[in-house]
């Protein structure tokens, strides 16, 4: 386990959302939980809250719980100063709606940056997902992102209408040489849901264990479009209504007040991790960080034949 108390998080990886605006409507994603986007807490981070990140961890993961990272209007500097300041820096994004040239800028400003673009299904047929989005011209930024030597990753969240593509987006990925991930997730509505079942080997006894203290992190620190920090993406939509969390909203423990070692170090944060070896753990903790003491093969079972992914 990480030891907290000691600065045991400091120069491991952190998760930012760094606006809270995004051009899709997808479905099962947390933006959707408001009535009009104008309803969706935060704003874009700041040039100088960016520096207080990066002054304390090596690790940036641009991966946004409600906007996409390619609408902070600072982006192209973010990614200079990761690459001046020899920082590891991975985007997610899954919006289309950039012109290329601007992709093209982004590209150069950090030939070191990681891509990864949510593209769900063959090109022509990810927006039945992604609404709003441009599968096919998106798939294009891909191409001129792998044309300028930067590292790509196609992210396949698999679903009912893509699920027989699989193999051929497999072939796809690798005649362009960009690294594919087929991920199932469980954020579905009987619409979207798979044909495919998965069936998972027999569990171990359940356990839980802090996936935010695990040695290596399986989560990070994370830092909403408020600017409010957490120990996880996770707590971000639990605050309003758990008191569980509430001493999490303080505003001390916000970017633009603080620096992020002294959020970290503060007694708030301490007593939260203090809490998780404790009969105090909070409850969603729990739910969320209980998992088998292994972890089961994962077969997928397709009509006509078998693979273990």
């Amino acid at each position: 386990m990480i030891d907290y108390k000691n600065n045991g998080l400091k120069n491991k990886f952190v998760d930012l959302d760094i606006t809270n605006k995004c051009t899709l409507k997808c479905s099962m994603c947390a933006r959707q939980n408001f009535a009009h986007p104008k309803d969706i807490p935060g704003g874009d981070t700041a040039i100088e809250d960016f520096q207080k990140i990066m002054d304390y961890f090596n690790e940036i993961y641009l991966c946004g719980s409600y906007g996409d990272p390619i609408f902070n209007p600072h982006l192209h500097t973010f990614l200079k100063m990761c690459y001046d300041q020899n920082k590891f820096v991975q985007l997610h994004t899954a919006a289309s709606h950039r012109p290329m040239a601007w992709y093209e800028k982004a590209f150069k400003s950090n030939p070191n940056a990681v891509w990864q673009f949510g593209l769900d299904g063959l090109p022509y047929q990810s927006f039945a997902y992604r609404e709003n989005q441009d599968g096919e011209y998106l798939f294009d930024v891909m191409l001129k992102a792998r044309d300028m030597n930067i590292k790509v990753v196609w992210q396949y969240l698999v679903f009912q209408y893509n699920e027989d593509k699989i193999d051929f987006a497999k072939k796809l990925a690798d005649n362009h040489g960009i690294e594919i991930e087929i991920h199932h997730t469980s954020r579905v509505n009987e619409r979207l849901k798979p044909t495919i079942e998965i069936v998972k080997e027999e569990e171990e006894e359940k356990v839980f264990v802090p996936k935010c203290l695990k040695d290596p992190q399986e989560r990070s620190p994370y830092l909403a479009a408020t600017g409010q920090m957490y120990p996880c993406c996770w707590l971000d939509d639990k605050q309003v209504d758990d008191p569980e969390y509430k001493s999490l909203q303080n505003e001390q423990l916000n970017i633009r007040h603080n620096k992020v070692e002294d959020i970290i170090n503060s007694e708030t944060w301490q007593t939260f991790y203090d809490n998780l070896s404790t009969d105090k753990c909070p409850s969603y903790c729990k739910k969320k960080c209980t998992t088998s003491l292994r972890n089961p093969t994962r077969i997928v079972k397709w009509t006509n034949k078998t693979n273990i992914i």
